[in-house]
């Protein structure tokens, strides 16, 4: 059974706080910073509501492993600043595996073809937005 975290201790685990709203491209859902225990002002990054939309959509399974790793590469990495291919997807991969209890070579490629699917949302809804 997994224990709830009160908010304090979710923001010491994880420094940022979900806020919402709206930009040019429409609904976002912005991660903020928090600093000093405070929220800061500096958006990090936003994160396409459709896309969530979609990444939901898929199997539980699927979509639970990806977002663990997504969160996993945000934090190691952060938020892709200093990606190193070689020495993090090792990495995320096995605390995936042994997250879920799957081989570390499943994880990986569980990651690899949400990518893939991702890639082709994204080519799919610009292809729609011409019409």
């Amino acid at each position: 059974m997994s224990k709830k975290l009160s908010g304090k201790q979710y923001q010491e685990i994880y420094p940022f706080v979900i806020l919402s709203g709206e930009n040019e491209r429409g609904k976002t859902l912005f991660l903020s910073k928090i600093k000093d225990g405070r929220r800061g002002l500096k958006v990090i990054y936003d994160r396409d509501l459709e896309l969530e939309e979609f990444i939901d959509s898929l199997s539980t399974r699927i979509r639970d492993v990806f977002k663990y790793m997504r969160q996993e590469y945000e934090c190691i990495t952060n938020f892709g600043e200093n990606y190193n291919p070689e020495e993090h997807d090792p990495i995320v991969a096995h605390l995936a595996s042994n997250k879920f209890e799957i081989k570390t070579e499943h994880a990986s490629q569980i990651y690899i073809n949400v990518q893939m699917m991702i890639r082709e949302f994204y080519r799919y809804r610009r292809g729609a937005d011409k019409e």
